[in-house]
């Protein structure tokens, strides 16, 4: 009868060490995959953020050019009323 004690008591002792050192494993793991998720995150973020950045710089040298052509042409119909 002894020796049933130890060894049912060695099983929840066992599995309960086993259940406390998982559970700091599996948090520790989720920790890690939300790192890496947020990483991911940023990444495309960033990506977005850049092409952005190029599509309004494009943007503002065609403005730029348009208001050239506006600016002479309107000094052309002002130049051919006079």
């Amino acid at each position: 009868m002894d020796t049933s004690i130890i060894i049912a008591l060695l099983g929840v002792v066992s599995s309960f060490a086993g259940y406390m050192l998982g559970s700091r494993r599996r948090k520790a793991e989720c920790v890690g995959y939300e790192l890496n998720n947020m990483q991911k995150a940023i990444q495309v973020w960033k990506e977005v953020a850049e092409y952005q950045a190029v599509e309004i710089a494009t943007l503002r040298r065609e403005i730029d050019d348009l208001k050239k052509e506006l600016a002479n042409i309107e000094l052309k119909y002002r130049k051919q009323n006079k």
